[in-house]
Parts: C-alpha cells; structure tokens; sequence
C-alpha cells in the first residue's frame, strides 16, 4: 500500500475522530482524557505526516499534513470546549446552590422577619391597647368629673334660686302678715267703733223705749205687749248686725 494512501486514510480518521470529539464535546457526552487523547494523536499524526513530508516532500502528504494538523487543532479546540462547558456547568451548579442558599436565606430571613413583626405586631397591639385603656380610664374620669362640677353647678343654682324663692316668699309672707295686721288692727278699730256705736244707740233706743214705756204706760196691756216684742226683735237684729261685723 502507498504512503499516501496512508495518509489518506489517517486524515480521514483524523477529521472523523476530530468531529466526533467536536459533537462529544459540545454534547458534554466525552470526557476531558478521552478528547486529550484524540487531540493528543490527532496531533502525533500530523506530526509523523509533516516529517515524512519533510523527507520526501510530497505535496498529497503536505496535504495530509495540514489537515490532520487542523483536525488535531479541532481536537484541541474541542477539550477546550468540553473544559468550558464543564466550567459553565459548575458555575450553573454553583449559581444553581447559590440560588437555593439564597431562597433559603430568604425564607430563613422572612419567617425570623415574620415573628419579628408578629412580635412587634402584638406589642403594638398590647400598647395599644393599653394606650386605649388609659385614654378610655381618662375619658371616663374627664366625665365623672364634669358630671360633679356640673351636678354641683347645677345644686349650687338650685340652691341659689331656691334661696331666693325662699327669700321672695318670706317677704311676701311678711308684707300679708302686715298686711292681716293693718287688716286686723282696722278691723278691731271698726269693731270697736261699731261696738261703741252699738252701746250708743242701745242707750238711745233704751231711753227712747223708756221714755215711750213711761208714755204708754196708761195704754192697754196689748201694747206693752207689742212694744216688748218690738223691743226683742230689735234687740235681736242688733246681735245679728254685730255678729256679722265680727
């Protein structure tokens, strides 16, 4: 067999080798060793083809050689590849632990926040209340208070009017006591006069009666009857008079 169909043959391998650790690689299917390896032999190859180039320099091997030598380049590129992706994976592991380290810092941070604020909530809750406590102890005693100053405003007042009620009603008593004393002391001033009146004219009548009585004394019986009479009724009319004066 030709050596140019060998090295036909090892370029071929080369390029299939060299897309089998590209799609490997890209793929993350390939270990690192495994595409160091082919770009290790990827890049022997070239070396064996370049130096038989340089023994007999013929141009299907300088060919050979600078395809396998890109092959090998290829081979390279793909453990470079496979390196970056493997670096890109463990930062996406990373960011992946890191992410969940950071939720769960996260939910650490809001549940302690949480029963921060449940806490801080219920002392507000208890201050509160107790602020509305006080103030409802304060309203309650503002009240009692004023209902005092007023009930005692109000018997004060009530006191003062009914005082002076009291005052008004003494001195209308005093003025109609004097008044019934003026009235009474008229009154006995007129009974008085009336009683004296009364004795004068008994005596006038008396001596009238007796000057008649002396006068009809030589009249008939009848008429001393009827004058004795005249003179009861008389007599009895002038009690009535009296007694409705007194």
């Amino acid at each position: 067999m030709a050596l140019t169909t060998i090295v036909d043959l090892i370029f071929a391998g080369g390029v299939v080798l060299a897309g089998v650790a590209l799609a490997g690689a890209a793929l993350q299917r390939a270990p690192i060793s495994m595409l160091a390896s082919v770009a290790s032999l990827e890049a022997a190859g070239a070396i064996g083809i370049w130096v038989a180039f340089a023994l007999r320099h013929d141009r299907p091997l300088a060919v050979a050689a600078g395809g396998l030598t890109a092959c090998a380049l290829v081979a390279g590129g793909a453990v470079l590849l496979r390196r970056a992706l493997r670096r890109v994976g463990a930062m996406d592991d990373r960011l992946v632990e890191a992410k969940a380290d950071l939720l769960a810092a996260v939910e650490r941070e809001k549940s302690t926040l949480g029963a921060e604020l449940e806490l801080t909530l219920a002392r507000a809750r208890a201050d509160s209340r107790s602020l509305l406590e006080e103030q409802e102890r304060e309203i309650a005693e503002e009240r009692r208070t004023l209902v005092a100053e007023r009930e005692h405003d109000a018997t004060t007042t009530l006191g003062e009017k009914l005082n002076k009620v009291q005052a008004q009603i003494e001195h209308r008593l005093a003025e109609w006591s004097q008044d019934l004393d003026r009235t009474a002391e008229a009154t006995k001033m007129r009974i008085a006069e009336l009683e004296q009146r009364q004795h004068q004219m008994l005596r006038e009548i008396e001596l009238r009666l007796t000057a008649d009585a002396e006068r009809l004394s030589a009249e008939s019986e009848e008429q001393r009857t009827g004058v004795a009479r005249l003179r009861s009724e008389l007599n009895q009319t002038l009690d009535d008079a009296l007694g409705a004066v007194r």
